[in-house]
Parts: structure tokens; C-alpha cells; sequence
């Protein structure tokens, strides 16, 4: 068996590298045919880095294709999948002939085919993910516990806000012109923290909304498991957030707007969240092939935020928490030169915030699961105290038992009017 086909970690992060670029691409076209992007960025060579991207896209390709190949020979031997992979390799195989044939970016231009372009490159992706739900198997999934959700959203509202306080004092430093007063500095801190709880209180009440619908759904058996519903509710819910983000914030920043606009929005929800549930399918392989036996079935929540954290202990999850704040700087940093209207680095600020909320429902666990089971333990101790209390009291039944000898007629067994005694 080969160990990078067959590794859940290996695995994932291919796809998240195989995603990337096909999602650079796909904004690449969508950039290219709203004009006011073309016009201001592509055209005048505003940005250098998009002409190198568009240069080495071919090369890319290759690379990307590569890793994604070795992740699936295993696959392409036989078993699970193994025609679904061989059609994906095919037309990848096609695809990279006529990508180095005519590097499919060089001359896009401000056209309807930078449109369909992008929404092709986007079609890849999405089909990997559902070759990976070909491949891999479904993890059994429990219903999310709302206690567990709860805590999750305000400590991850607690997080967030400490990461981006901490650099507040090498931020004010960045800052041209800027002079505030620590009642100034207090106030903003406590306005943040508020919108920050704010903000993941309406994940929550968006998590429960999904939570109520698929128990409701759920009832009805031929709709499958309640806990495989909500995760399915998960997943369309980052779909239609992915989709406004991108209609309401990216498309109105740079003027894109109408029927096009929605369609390129939808299309990169649906690349996200399809490459997500990718993700999240193979990573929650690794608990399945453990050999602990009586490891707890993870709720949906918990496979949801798989592709952070993915399955089995939290050492992942506080590792993530403590490289957050440098991931965080660091794409602050990053875009900072070249960010337009502060689109960036507001995108960034969202993908902190998934990134946290994931990471901080891994590390919570089922605490509040077992706080809820120890409360209903000792209400069972109260309960039998007051009843030993009652029989000490009475130091008796409550009514005397009326039990005696019941006569049983033809106790011997007789045959010819002779008595044998047995």
C-alpha cells in the first residue's frame, strides 16, 4: 500500500494545494473580466505577481497534477473508485497537453472567455471532492451537542480577539498619523471584543437553525442519520456564506455586480465548500484507522472541522491555536502594500475566524458532554439519599408482604388408584 495514497494527512494536504490553484485561476478570470479590475490592475501591470502567476500557470499545473497523481496510485490499481480516478487522470492528461500547448491565461483579455475560463477551473476541484467521497469511506457521525457548539463560539470569540489585541501595540506603531488615548485604546478593545462575540453568537444561532432542521428532517428515516444531515447542513451553510462574502465584499469592491457576479460568487462557495468536505472526508479516516477501540464516533461539528484539526487527539487543535496569531500577522503583512480598499485583509480576517472556531470546538471536546452526564449522576445520588432517608424513617417495607404456602392439588402422581410416592 503506498504510504502517500493511503496517508489522511498526505492526502489532505494535496487537495488543499490541488484547490488553491484552481481557485487562484478561477479568480484570475473573474478579475480579468470585471473591468474595473482589468483596467486598474491587469492591464497597467499595477501588480507584478499576477503576470509572474499568469507566466508560471502552465508550470503549476504540472506540479499540482503531480502530487495529486501520487495520491492517487493506490486508487488507480483497483478497488474503491479506481474508474472515477482513471477518468479524473485522463482528462487531467488532456488538460495539461493543451495547457502547455497554449498557456490559457497569456491572452484572456477583458473577454466572455476569462468568464467561462474561471468557472472551468473551478469545475476541477469539485470534482476531486467527489471523487474523495468515492474513495473514501463516510465516518458515522453523531448529532452535534449544542453545549459544545456554545462554547466553542465564545471561547473562539475570545481567541480571536486576543490574537488581534496583541498586536495592537506593533500595529499603532505601523500607523502614520495616529495618536489615541488609553481610554481611546479601551474603548476600541471592548467595541471588538463585543462585535467579536457578537459575530460568533450568530454562528451559533445559524449552527442551531441547522441542528433543528435536520433532527426535524432526521425523523423520517429514508433521510439518513440526524448527525450526517446536520454535517451536510454545515457544509451549505459555508457554501452560502463563501457566496455572499464573495457577491457582497470582493464583488462590490471592485464593481462587479449583477447576474455574472452572483454566478462567479456561487461557483467559488461551491469550490470551497466542496474542497472542504474533501478534506474533511479523508482526514476523519485517521481516527477510523486507529486502533484504539473505544474511541468516541465524533459529532458533526466535529467532522466539520475535521480539515483544521482533523480527528483523534487536540495536541492538533492547541497547535493550530498557537500558530494562529503568527498566520494572522503574517497575511496582515502580506497584502498590506498591494490591498485595495482593505479587501485582503478583511478576507484574512474571515479565514482566522474559521480557522479558530474549528480549532477551539477540537480543543473543547466533549467537556461540556461529560459536565452534563456528571450533573445528571449526582441527581441521581440526591435521589437515592432521599429515599435511603425514607427507609430509615420507616425501618420497613411500606406494606407487609402477604405471602404464604399455596396449596398445589394432585402434588403425587396417581395411576390405578395406587399412591406412588414421589
Amino acid at each position: 500500500m503506498s504510504a502517500i495514497g493511503r496517508s489522511p494527512g498526505t492526502v489532505a494536504a494535496a487537495r488543499v494545494v490541488n484547490a488553491s490553484y484552481f481557485i487562484a485561476v478561477g479568480s484570475y478570470c473573474f478579475l480579468a473580466y470585471t473591468p474595473f479590475a482589468y483596467f486598474q490592475f491587469i492591464k497597467p501591470n499595477v501588480l507584478p505577481a499576477l503576470t509572474d502567476f499568469v507566466k508560471l500557470t502552465p508550470w503549476l499545473f504540472l506540479v499540482t497534477q503531480l502530487i495529486t497523481l501520487l495520491t492517487l496510485m493506490e486508487t488507480l490499481r483497483g478497488g474503491r473508485g479506481a474508474v472515477a480516478a482513471r477518468t479524473y487522470v485522463a482528462a487531467m492528461v488532456l488538460l495539461g497537453v493543451a495547457t502547455l500547448v497554449r498557456a490559457p491565461l497569456a491572452d484572456i483579455g477583458n473577454t466572455r472567455r476569462a468568464f467561462v475560463t474561471g468557472l472551468l477551473a473551478l469545475a476541477v476541484p469539485v470534482s476531486l471532492a467527489i471523487l474523495d467521497h468515492r474513495i473514501w469511506p463516510a465516518a458515522e457521525t453523531r448529532p452535534a451537542d449544542r453545549s459544545r457548539a456554545l462554547a466553542a463560539c465564545g471561547l473562539a470569540a475570545l481567541a480571536v480577539w486576543t490574537i488581534y489585541a496583541l498586536a495592537l501595540p506593533w500595529r499603532l506603531t505601523r500607523a502614520i498619523g495616529i495618536t489615541l488615548s488609553a481610554r481611546d485604546i479601551v474603548i476600541g478593545l471592548l467595541s471588538s471584543l463585543l462585535s467579536d462575540l457578537a459575530v460568533f453568537m450568530a454562528l451559533f444561532a445559524a449552527f442551531g437553525a441547522v441542528m433543528m432542521l435536520a433532527r426535524a428532517v432526521g425523523r423520517e428515516r429514508r433521510f439518513g442519520s440526524v448527525g450526517a444531515l446536520e454535517y451536510w447542513g454545515f457544509v451549505a451553510l459555508l457554501a452560502a456564506s463563501v457566496t455572499l462574502v464573495e457577491a457582497r465584499l470582493v464583488g462590490a469592491s471592485l464593481a462587479f455586480t449583477g447576474r455574472d457576479a452572483w454566478v462567479a460568487s456561487a461557483a467559488l462557495g461551491m469550490t470551497v465548500a466542496a474542497t472542504w468536505a474533501g478534506v474533511a472526508r479523508v482526514r476523519a479516516q485517521a481516527a477510523t484507522a486507529s486502533p484504539k477501540p473505544l474511541a468516541p464516533t465524533p459529532d458533526s461539528l466535529a467532522v466539520f472541522a475535521g480539515p483544521v484539526a482533523g480527528r483523534g487527539t487536540q495536541i492538533a487543535s492547541w497547535s493550530v491555536l498557537v500558530v494562529l496569531p503568527f498566520v494572522a500577522y503574517g497575511m496582515a503583512a502580506a497584502v498590506a502594500q498591494f490591498d485595495w480598499n482593505f479587501l485582503m485583509q478583511k478576507l484574512s480576517v474571515l479565514a482566522v475566524w474559521l480557522i479558530a472556531f474549528c480549532a477551539v470546538y477540537a480543543a473543547v471536546g466533549d467537556r461540556p458532554r461529560e459536565r452534563l452526564r456528571l450533573f445528571e449522576l449526582g441527581d441521581v445520588g440526591v435521589d437515592d439519599a432521599l429515599l435511603r432517608g425514607a427507609a430509615d424513617e420507616d425501618r420497613r417495607p411500606v406494606l407487609r408482604p402477604r405471602v404464604g404456602p399455596l396449596p398445589v392439588h394432585l402434588g403425587r402422581i396417581v395411576r390405578d388408584r395406587e399412591e406412588d410416592l414421589q
